[in-house]
């Protein structure tokens, strides 16, 4: 059966040179769109299917044709071997760009994974955002569940902050945010933990494998590191409350079972005169 040819849109008018892209990877092929999109005397056409390019170039009549090397259902060189063939592409320059195309959706690969990377990070204070606190949460979750080991988690709270806000200003409580953020980053220091920026002045941290007492002393290790900054705030110093709350996974628990344990452990923390550890349970 006859390839059916791709549908070629209008073409631009009063342009000068027409670029064919022959190469199966839409992301190459953006790429080079994109490389292309000022320069207004250029006409840039591409097509996906190596088996219909020798179509599509009768219709477009390339002045150059960029082509892949590599693509299915075709080798690169039989296809310009096919271009010599036809009288209408036979003096067409075809230029093989197959280091510089691939090297091109490479950065294009590593740009769209910095920007998922960047939708996970909290802007103000580099840590993680509550979208991939959730995430993480929901992973270790189900690998403790497999494994039948412990998962713990801190909720954090910057005391009074409300107060200090309304006092120094919101750009100073941005500065004072990210000073814990990074006393809470460097307290919990495993590879394994997760700091995230719950929300407001609110915090977390993912421990992985942490007993209830291990939990307890890194918590500890967090007050006593925002502490250890002496920020003034009123007659005292900026300080954090801790809850700390443990389980190990079953199947009649999910990981809100978790949060809320520890949020009522952080409640009791605030409730008893707040710059302390409460552990859920004790």
């Amino acid at each position: 059966m006859t390839q059916e040819p791709e549908l070629v849109p209008p073409l631009p008018e009063n342009y000068s040179s027409m670029v064919l892209l022959v190469d199966d990877q839409i992301m190459v092929c953006e790429a080079v769109r994109r490389a292309l999109v000022n320069e207004l005397d250029i006409a840039f056409h591409f097509c996906t299917d190596p088996l219909k390019a020798m179509a599509v170039a009768d219709e477009v009549r390339p002045t150059v044709i960029l082509q892949d090397l590599v693509m299915p259902g075709m080798d690169g060189l039989n296809l310009v071997r096919e271009y010599r063939k036809n009288s209408s592409t036979q003096a067409v320059p075809v230029i093989v760009l197959y280091r510089a195309l691939r090297e091109s959706q490479r950065q294009l690969i590593s740009a769209n994974l910095e920007l998922e990377r960047l939708t996970r990070i909290d802007g103000l204070t580099g840590l993680g955002n509550r979208r991939y606190f959730d995430e993480y949460l929901g992973a270790e979750w189900k690998r403790a569940l497999r494994a039948q080991t412990p998962l713990s988690l801190l909720m954090i709270d910057a005391d009074n902050f409300k107060r200090y806000n309304d006092a120094y200003g919101h750009m100073a409580g941005d500065d004072v945010l990210k000073q814990i953020a990074h006393a809470i980053q460097s307290g919990a220091g495993r590879s394994t933990d997760l700091a995230a920026r719950y929300g407001g002045e609110e915090f977390v941290v993912v421990l992985v494998d942490a007993s209830l007492a291990q939990a307890s002393a890194i918590a500890e290790r967090l007050v006593q590191g925002v502490r250890d900054l002496k920020i003034s705030h009123g007659t005292g110093h900026v300080t954090i409350s801790v809850g700390v709350a443990k389980t190990v996974p079953t199947e009649n628990e999910t990981p809100h079972d978790l949060v809320k344990a520890a949020d009522l452990a952080l409640f009791r923390a605030k409730s008893g005169g707040r710059d302390r550890v409460v552990v859920d349970g004790v």
